[in-house]
């Protein structure tokens, strides 16, 4: 019935512009009938022959309506046959006819529910596993619907080398209730990873290099040289080792070893005939304690290095001590007197090279110059030396005059 009603519509349409068609025809005619009534009505001339004038031309006016009255109505005409041709095509598309014609489009395919998949997934030890895939497609029911599990059996599936099952439907044209997908967790499958045994470091210490590595071999450790150092221990022995003694660790690590070089030794300077002063800036700089001692010397100028110890050349510690023997010059040493005759006392300072003056004092010139001396010495002899004029211990040069005084009783 849709497509009759319009096709009925498209007819009256189209009578409709016929009708309307024959109308401006005749508004087109009717001018020129009215001119031709005219040329043949209007009076001759004198000679007796009716002069034909020209048709006075219609108003502007008149002729631009009737121009815009044509085409508006054509133009209508087209509209409306065009509204009807849509009518009748979407009349068909929407009738039983054109829907069993034309067939389900991909757009309704689309637009149709689709029912969800059920995935299962079938946990396995081996790292191969199995996937299910159906063997059969269930035929549709009527209207385009699954039928229910419950009714029809279903062959089972088929295994094969992927890690789910998936069994899809075929989406039917029936509003279905979509539901999530039901997943089974697969357990974790048990690892054979093995915990690694720990062992006790053994003690390396005090031991060789190739002692070491043995000893650390016996008990499945190995053993290598990361660096080498000064220390008080002998040379060439394990002075450290990492990771240290009775330390955890699992077999097959590496220890490292720092092995001793030995005390660190410094070459002394050969610094004799030098002064005093540039010998001793040069044994700091190697990093040397200096100790100074003077010594008298007839053949050095005072101030010149005659002698050192230990000697240049030798090898010592950081911070070891050199003794520097330094020449005084031609000098002697003035030697102690006190208390012995002053003609020894003489003959002493004239072998060293002096020159004596002997001072002869009675007792009442002594207690004078010191009332206490004879409270201090009360056993003082006569003869003996009392006094002299450069305390003993001191260098002098050699010539120089030395007084000695002495207790005369007489």
């Amino acid at each position: 019935q849709p497509a009759r009603r319009a096709a009925a519509a498209a007819q009256r349409a189209t009578a409709v512009a016929g009708r309307t068609a024959v109308l401006q025809q005749q508004q087109v005619a009717t001018p020129r009938r009215h001119e031709a009534t005219t040329l043949v009505d209007r009076p001759r001339t004198a000679g007796g022959a009716a002069r034909r004038a020209a048709p006075p031309p219609p108003p502007p006016a008149a002729r631009s309506r009737s121009a815009g009255v044509g085409c508006a109505t054509w133009l209508a005409g087209a509209c409306v046959l065009g509204l009807l041709i849509a009518v009748l095509a979407v009349g068909y598309r929407l009738s039983p006819f054109g829907a069993t014609a034309a067939g389900p489009t991909p757009s309704r395919i689309a637009a149709l529910p689709i029912e969800p998949t059920e995935t299962l997934v079938v946990p396995t030890v081996a790292p191969a596993t199995a996937t299910l895939q159906p063997t059969s497609t269930l035929p549709p029911g009527p209207g385009g619907a699954l039928p229910s599990a419950a009714g029809t059996p279903t062959t089972r599936p088929t295994a094969t080398t992927a890690a789910t099952a998936t069994t899809t439907a075929r989406p039917s044209q029936a509003p279905a209730t979509p539901t999530l997908p039901a997943t089974e967790t697969p357990r974790p499958s048990p690892t054979g990873t093995a915990t690694a045994i720990l062992v006790a470091v053994p003690n390396l210490l005090g031991k060789t290099l190739s002692q070491a590595e043995a000893g650390a071999k016996e008990v499945g450790f190995l053993a290598e040289q990361i660096e080498a150092r000064y220390s008080d221990k002998p040379a060439g022995t394990v002075i450290e080792q990492r990771p240290g003694t009775g330390t955890r660790a699992a077999k097959g690590t590496t220890i490292g070893l720092v092995i001793s070089r030995g005390q660190q030794t410094v070459a002394v300077p050969d610094v004799k005939g030098q002064t005093f002063d540039r010998a001793s800036a040069t044994l700091r700089e190697a990093g040397l304690v200096i100790e100074r001692k003077d010594v008298a010397s007839r053949n050095v100028a005072q101030g010149i290095v005659v002698d050192q110890d230990p000697l240049g050349g030798n090898d010592v510690k950081p911070g070891a001590t050199v003794t520097l023997i330094v020449s005084l010059g031609d000098v002697a040493l003035v030697p102690d007197l006190f208390g012995i005759n002053f003609e020894a006392a003489r003959k002493q300072l004239t072998d060293a090279g002096f020159v004596v003056s002997v001072d002869g004092q009675t007792k009442d010139r002594i207690n004078k110059e010191n009332p206490n001396f004879f409270t201090l010495y009360p056993n003082t002899q006569d003869g003996q030396v009392i006094s002299q004029s450069v305390a003993a211990g001191n260098y002098q040069q050699r010539g120089a005059t030395i007084v000695i005084a002495y207790y005369k009783a007489k």
